[in-house]
């Protein structure tokens, strides 16, 4: 039975003022949805944790794709953070707003890590969206 509680809660995305640095991982061409919104996804990965990324602002695409292929780390402000019901995992949201900048060398002290087949599994059987 649906809610108000739960569609809100569904619905409920938390705007980070917080920067977050990471590497991406699986940056997939841009695509077109259902309703003829073009995005992509990807996976960041953070000093401690992997994000499921979408992004519904194609126009950043070049920029995580040159990231993307130099192993470079990025940071990212004004991004939104959603739990994602049926994994309870937190994603990541990029929009126009969201900010993409060149972390400062105190900001990415941690390495890139190649993605094992269990990871890429296990996000690629709980997508949310």
């Amino acid at each position: 039975m649906r809610t108000l509680t739960n569609i809100v809660k569904r619905w409920f995305f938390f705007f980070s003022e917080n920067a977050i640095v990471g590497y991406l991982h699986d940056l997939s061409k841009i695509k077109t949805s259902k309703n003829n919104n073009q995005y992509f996804d990807l996976k960041i990965q953070t000093s401690t944790n992997i994000y499921r990324t979408v992004c519904f602002s194609p126009e950043k695409h070049p920029t995580f794709k040159c990231k993307y292929e130099s192993s470079s780390p990025i940071k990212l402000t004004k991004f939104q953070l959603k739990n994602n019901d049926k994994t309870s995992e937190q994603e990541l949201v990029i929009n126009k707003r969201t900010k993409l900048q060149d972390p400062g060398d105190k900001e990415s002290e941690f390495d890139y890590q190649p993605l094992n087949t269990e990871q890429k599994h296990h996000s690629r059987g709980n997508i949310g969206w």
